[in-house]
């Protein structure tokens, strides 16, 4: 048989012990243990001091399985360390205040680690060697290191979590780990959660009380659709989310206030820490943006600067150490949202009311848009009924502009020199219906619109230009009831005159014994009924704009005023402006949304009332034409009797002269006009009707009434 080996020494344990241990830092390792590269066995025994399946060995010292086994676990640590270490410098690692949080938690775990690696190694050296001392073995070091592969792993496992997620979003998945039925997972991740949260405190902190998004410099002097981000000047499109805080600025169509605080700002709802959802994420994006409001669009910063002193809470969520709990900065929060909340909200309604003088523009508004003054309108319509009544190919607003500030002024609106109000009426196209026609006159796309003279002003807010189109689309339908009503009256005087025309000839037929009845004819059955047509139209007009001015301006504007003036944000001032809009839009028949009656739409009744009030504007037409000739008649039938009273006074007969007296109105004459009367009342009358059909019952009545 050949030789045998002699059995082999066992390798002294406390040199596997300190071997593990130096193994434990995430080092390469020792003599007798190295470092593998296993992801489940990252160190093990080095090969030659395996212990041979066949009991053999290389050599004279062997690390018998039992023991190897206990290395494996106690190794483990080091794992675990160069994982989180690799993790920690990689070069994909995220780059956000809350990643470096998390990053510097870690590290004060390994430091834990090593601490306790160290009270380790100084036991293997002897280090407090007295009277109890016992001798460091495999199985002492595994229970003394198993709390901390414990931690180690929940770290690690929540470091992998947060590796490619944004800095917000990081906290929920952190929050989302922390759901466990293990008290010392939730002890541990709780810590690490604590940890990241406060600097995203700080962050909400500075949002809050500055209008801040963290990253961005000097976000509220930016340009036009652009945001300052940490790497330069970028466009940050809607849609595009980093996931790194819970508000993001959007980019605008338009440098507008009313974009910027509609559209310019929104909540990534990835980023949002789950105890943040609801109403307080919709309470912190909107303080915030009372802030970043208060700063870009106010002349300067003085406003906001009184607001921040008044904040109690300011500052307190970024002075807290990390050790501070979770709850108490949602408690300090909380408040320093209510706080700011009120304050900020207080101070920008003081801008927009006092210094924008709010209530003087919607006075104004509704004076020359709404059509509220009188005398404005009735001298504005003497003055531009000419240019107005035109095609609309020949529509000229510089000449109308020309009318609107001479109204002003004449009106004692405005002071001669006085450019304010003068510069904030517009004259408006309104292009609102689709049935515009070439031979469209101006009183069709004619309407008033309201200008700021800045239009980054504060109150530019609540005078947006959508609102603005609104007000002119308004603004026109209003002009056409006005202009139907003054023809009405003009075509009620001219009816008075015809009226003393035909009396002239009646106190001729005393006077010289002409046939009065048989010169006009069928005039007065002609009168009768241009009467009688005026009268109708004159009811519907009016009848229409006391429903429009009583039922529907007044009671909504009135309460839009109330509301304001209670309104404690920004917001409730532009939901009362918005919903009395919508309603005197409704009410006026210029909104675009169908009603809730299946038959019933607002274009329709748009189009027909349109037409509508065109016919009732051509009503003058055949009384002017019945005019004319009633006129010339009767001027016909004086000279004729001048020059027969003449004739007698000089003594001169001339018998051909005095027989051929002017004829009389013929019935063709007559059959026309009524012809074309009757006419325009088929057009009237069909269109009135088509529109009270389109109108829903409720709605129809209350016209009527």
């Amino acid at each position: 048989m050949g030789a045998q080996h002699p059995p082999a020494a066992v390798v002294p344990e406390l040199l596997l012990v300190r071997d593990c241990l130096h193994c434990c830092q995430g080092g390469l390792g020792g003599r007798y243990v190295q470092y593998s590269g296993g992801e489940a066995v990252p160190y093990d025994v080095v090969e030659e001091y395996r212990e041979d399946v066949e009991g053999g060995t290389k050599r004279d010292s062997v690390v018998p399985l039992s023991q190897r086994q206990l290395i494996w676990k106690i190794t483990k640590v080091g794992g675990l360390v160069r994982r989180i270490t690799e993790c920690l410098n990689g070069e994909h690692k995220k780059d956000s205040i809350v990643h470096d949080a998390i990053r510097s938690a870690c590290h004060k775990e390994i430091r834990s680690c090593y601490r306790v690696i160290a009270v380790l190694e100084g036991q293997s050296h002897g280090v407090g060697k007295g009277e109890g001392y016992q001798a460091l073995t495999l199985r002492r070091t595994l229970v003394w290191l198993d709390e901390t592969r414990q931690r180690l792993e929940i770290v690690a496992s929540c470091l992998d979590a947060v590796q490619t997620v944004g800095g917000g979003e990081a906290l929920n998945v952190l929050y989302s780990l922390s759901q466990h039925g293990d008290s010392f997972v939730v002890q541990t991740i709780a810590s690490l959660l604590n940890s990241a949260s406060a600097p995203y405190f700080m962050q909400l902190e500075q949002w809050i009380t500055h209008g801040v998004i963290p990253g961005v410099a000097n976000l509220h002097q930016l340009g036009r659709g652009q945001m300052m981000s940490s790497r330069g000047v970028k466009d940050i499109m809607p849609g595009q989310r980093g996931g790194e805080f819970m508000i993001t600025k959007l980019r605008t169509p338009k440098d507008h206030p009313y974009d910027d605080w509609k559209d310019g700002f929104t909540l990534d709802k990835a980023a949002q820490p789950s105890c943040m959802r609801g109403p307080m994420a919709n309470d912190i994006l909107s303080v915030g943006k009372q802030a970043y409001f208060l700063r870009k669009y106010c002349d300067d910063e003085q406003e906001w600067n009184d607001a921040v002193v008044q904040l109690q809470h300011a500052g307190q969520l970024t002075r807290v150490g990390s050790d501070f709990s979770a709850e108490q900065r949602m408690s300090i929060l909380s408040q320093l949202i209510q706080e700011s909340k009120q304050v900020m909200g207080e101070k920008l309604l003081h801008v927009i009311r006092e210094k924008e003088h709010m209530f003087e523009h919607l006075e104004n508004i509704k004076r020359y848009v709404l059509l509220s003054k009188g005398d404005f309108v009735r001298i504005f319509i003497d003055l531009a009924d000419e240019d107005l009544s035109v095609p609309v190919e020949s529509y000229s607003e510089y000449t109308l502009q020309g009318h609107v500030e001479k109204a002003l002024q004449t009106c004692g609106a405005v002071d001669i020199g006085d450019r304010g109000l003068l510069d904030n009426i517009k004259v408006q196209r309104v292009q609102e219906h689709q049935y515009t026609a070439a031979t469209d006159i101006g009183w069709n796309v004619f309407g008033l619109g309201y200008a700021l003279a800045r239009e980054d002003s504060p109150a530019a807010v609540l005078l947006d230009p959508a609102s603005m189109n609104t007000y002119g689309e308004i603004s026109s339908i209003l002009w056409s009831m006005k202009r139907a009503e003054h023809i009405s009256g003009l075509t009620w005087h001219r009816l008075d005159a015809i009226a003393r025309d035909l009396n002239r000839l009646r106190s001729m037929e005393r006077e010289y014994g002409i046939d009065a009845a048989s010169i006009v004819g069928a005039v007065p059955l002609l009168m009768r009924y241009l009467h009688a047509l005026r009268a109708e139209i004159s009811q519907f007009v009016n009848t229409l704009q006391s429903h429009i001015v009583y039922r529907v301006i007044e009671p909504a504007w009135k309460k839009m005023l109330s509301d304001m003036m209670v309104a404690k944000d920004l917001d409730g001032l532009l939901e009362s402006h918005a919903a009395a809009l919508k309603k005197i839009s409704k009410g006026t028949f210029t909104d675009r949304k169908k009603t809730k009656s299946v038959t019933s739409d607002s274009n329709e009744s748009r189009a027909t009332l349109r037409a509508a009030l065109g016919a009732a504007m051509d009503v003058h037409i055949p009384v002017e034409n019945l005019s004319a000739t009633v006129g010339d008649t009767v001027d016909a039938h004086c000279r004729h009797l001048a020059k027969v009273r003449e004739s007698e006074r000089l003594g001169i007969w001339n018998e051909d002269e005095v027989r051929q007296s002017p004829p009389s109105i013929s019935e063709e004459t007559v059959e026309e006009i009524k012809r074309s009367a009757v006419q325009l009342y088929g057009i009237f009358s069909r269109h009135r009707d088509m529109f009270f059909a389109n109108l829903p019952a409720s709605m129809r009545e209350n016209i009527c009434r």
